[in-house]
């Protein structure tokens, strides 16, 4: 997977000013450029570097909130929110020529602040732009959903704006040198979905009892000098309901004494059909319906919980080379969101993935992780816990949770669903957990 997706690599941490000025001035610097390419190239350089404000959306710190949305020109960290992100491109979209101005949404729902987005006219036409959700795709080489395309707004007359083509800005961002291969990284994770459910597919069919003896027997009778041609081809003839459609290569592969492509192929399709029952009539009656197909349901709920771990381990192995350019955690959450979406496909899959917010104070502030569980279907209703630091791109599988919280000082958030797993664990355990979980979690739990 990696160098499969084309990503932008992240800036180094400079001063907001100066960045701005870097920006304004390449853009000028670049000749023949239309308004919209420069409005597209603005909000493509900036998105690499600007990061959603943490402290704003996380804390809940009314008193902070409001000191951080009523100084929104004041920006720290190059971690902004609406007001603070469409008052800086408007400013910007100026010095370059372009018409743009900011938006204050009201909102009708009991929301304290109001939202805020940008406004850019051209060749008669108003358009909307939303930055920060597109922050993440920007750093991801993903589509933008949020760039002039007006069904995203809630609470704005969508009639009175203009939407750009998708067709039309990929043409752009692939002619501005954004998108280099030419093809988003959504495109390529939905290609990567269907190769991980095959290659999980083959591993659950090759590793299956059918294939490895159907294997096993093959490589037997080709290591048997005793027996006839004839005599091999019969024992095969029992195990394969397939055998006149395989006969030529089996020939094949006893006489030259080589289990090759073609061969495993034939093999695979023989275990494949033993383990779905394709002919098996999936309407038959049984009592207590025990069975799907030939298949005890039992074995059908092992076969899935072996299907959901395959996916979150294949998930968590492949984020630390996939995010290296995301440039804060709501940015990483976001993109792993969409990640999530890819890999579990189904509703009933993504029911039983939960993603925490955990975090851990720092001289007053405090820094976020992600934390994830996996529900087995299982009389235990056990689950698998994951740790995810994206600072450190560092993945760690198969934590206990509550001991993991403890040894590094983590706590959840006040309403997190983790703590009702915590108290569970807790609750269902032989081991004594003291000192208790700090901070908010302790309120939950304790």
């Amino acid at each position: 997977m990696k160098g499969l997706i084309v990503v932008v690599e992240r800036k180094d941490k400079i001063e907001l000013e100066e960045k701005r000025q870097q920006v304004i001035e390449d853009i000028k610097r670049k000749e023949n450029l239309t308004n919209d390419e420069k409005m597209l190239s603005l909000v493509y350089e900036m998105g690499m570097f600007l990061s959603k404000n943490v402290e704003f959306f996380y804390h809940g710190d009314l008193e902070r909130q409001n000191e951080i949305y009523e100084n929104y020109k004041r920006i720290e960290n190059c971690e902004v929110i609406c007001r603070s992100v469409v008052h800086l491109y408007s400013e910007m979209a100026k010095e370059l020529g372009l018409n743009c101005y900011p938006l204050e949404v009201e909102n009708d729902m009991e929301v304290k602040f109001n939202h805020w987005a940008l406004v850019y006219e051209n060749d008669n036409k108003k358009y909307l732009i939303n930055p920060i959700p597109d922050f993440y795709r920007i750093q991801m080489g993903f589509s933008l959903k949020s760039f002039c395309w007006s069904e995203n707004y809630h609470g704005i007359d969508k009639m009175s704006f203009d939407s750009m083509s998708d067709n039309y800005i990929k043409e752009m961002a692939t002619r501005l040198g954004y998108l280099k291969s030419g093809i988003y990284t959504d495109e390529l994770l939905s290609r990567l979905s269907v190769e991980m459910v095959t290659r999980m597919g083959t591993n659950i069919v090759r590793t299956s009892d059918v294939y490895q003896d159907y294997y096993l027997t093959l490589l037997e009778l080709i290591q048997d000098d005793k027996k006839s041609l004839d005599e091999k081809l019969e024992k095969l003839k029992v195990i394969d309901d397939n055998y006149e459609k395989h006969k030529d290569i089996l020939v094949e592969a006893i006489n030259t004494k080589r289990i090759d492509t073609p061969v495993r192929k034939a093999i695979h399709e023989t275990a494949f059909k033993s383990l779905i029952n394709k002919e098996a009539n999936l309407n038959v009656e049984r009592e207590g319906a025990k069975y799907i197909g030939s298949m005890d349901i039992t074995k059908f709920k092992e076969l899935k919980n072996e299907m959901m771990i395959y996916k979150f381990n294949y998930m968590f192995r492949a984020i630390p080379s996939l995010t290296t350019s995301l440039t804060g955690f709501i940015e990483n959450k976001n993109f792993m969101d969409q990640l999530e979406k890819y890999i579990f496909t189904s509703g009933d899959e993504r029911s039983r993935i939960n993603r925490h917010t955990v975090y851990k104070e720092n001289n007053g502030s405090r820094e976020y992780f992600m934390m994830y569980s996996l529900k087995l279907d299982n009389e235990e209703n056990s689950s698998l816990y994951c740790f995810y630091d994206q600072n450190q791109k560092k993945v760690e599988l198969g934590i206990e949770p509550v001991k993991y919280m403890l040894d590094h000082n983590l706590n959840s958030l006040k309403e997190s669903s983790l703590n009702l797993e915590l108290l569970d664990i807790m609750e269902n355990s032989t081991l004594v957990y003291q000192p208790m979980l700090k901070s908010e979690t302790r309120g939950k739990i304790a």
